[in-house]
């Protein structure tokens, strides 16, 4: 033991095993990868999954409102505005916006192709600007 005390608590066994045994190079290339993270193709729960990995992964402590601001970063525009336009100030009210907006445009655009292919028929070839 060489007169240092006991670890106690599992948190500082981790620190300690991570400090000795986790090169400062990975820590860096997933911090990296966090900061690099982009909704881009995937759905909104792939993100969020990928988003929640990182915050565990990277144990970084930071504000609240830092770690939000991650998490718009890399969502797609018309959900970062969307949760910028709403106010949105902690993360779990992200979590919650982003999963009903993205669902309802989802069920939007569904709607919209099934009216379409209803009123000019299913080999109708319609351009839709928004």
């Amino acid at each position: 033991m060489r007169g240092k005390p006991l670890i106690t608590d599992w948190i500082k066994m981790k620190k300690k095993l991570q400090e000795k045994y986790l090169p400062q190079s990975y820590r860096n290339k997933l911090l990296d990868q966090w900061n690099n993270l982009r909704q881009g193709t995937k759905s909104i729960n792939e993100y969020i999954t990928q988003f929640n990995d990182y915050v565990i992964r990277c144990a970084i402590r930071e504000s609240e409102a830092m770690t939000l601001h991650r998490f718009c970063r890399g969502l797609n525009d018309d959900l970062r505005r969307e949760v910028v336009f709403q106010g949105v100030s902690t993360l779990d009210q992200a979590y919650t916006l982003v999963k009903t907006t993205s669902w309802s445009q989802r069920i939007s655009g569904r709607i919209v192709r099934t009216l379409i292919v209803s009123l000019l028929g299913p080999n109708s070839e319609v351009m839709i600007l928004c």
